[in-house]
């Protein structure tokens, strides 16, 4: 939304959130670009939410970090490539300890993260995943894949 607003006034912010978070950071300390006060009240108001947000967010990751590192299922799954202190405090809360899984193949069924299997005359047909179960751990297992 920030870019897109300022982009109105042909002041362009870089993409992704660093660079929104920094630009915002900048117009709040002062460095004001050139476009109407009227503008600008609503523009910095808009800076003004915008980095308290992200300072609310960068606490919610720390506690989330803190609070996985005292529980040793969090730990262990964390020693698993991709997966981070959401992923594996998500997982935890949705699978507990995991025993009533006999393998990570019973358990990517449990999250329908397999595709749906339909057999006719001896075929078996692989289709689409499945969007039901649990979309938040499956987003986080996604893209901590495809982060590498």
């Amino acid at each position: 939304m920030l870019r897109g607003l300022f982009g109105e006034f042909g002041i362009v912010i870089a993409q992704g959130i660093g660079s929104a978070v920094k630009f915002a950071k900048s117009v709040l300390h002062g460095d004001w670009p050139s476009i109407p006060e009227v503008a600008m009240d609503v523009l910095t108001n808009l800076c003004d939410q915008m980095v308290a947000l992200h300072l609310r967010i960068i606490s919610y990751d720390k506690r989330i970090l803190l609070e996985g590192r005292k529980d040793r299922k969090v730990m262990l799954l964390r020693t698993l490539p991709e997966v981070g202190p959401a992923t594996a405090s998500a997982t935890v809360a949705t699978a507990g300890d995991g025993h009533q899984f006999r393998d990570g193949r019973e358990f990517a069924a449990w999250l329908e993260l397999e595709p749906i299997s339909r057999f006719s005359g001896g075929n078996e047909r692989l289709e689409r995943i499945s969007k039901i179960k649990d979309r938040y751990h499956r987003r986080l297992l996604v893209t901590g894949m495809a982060a590498d």
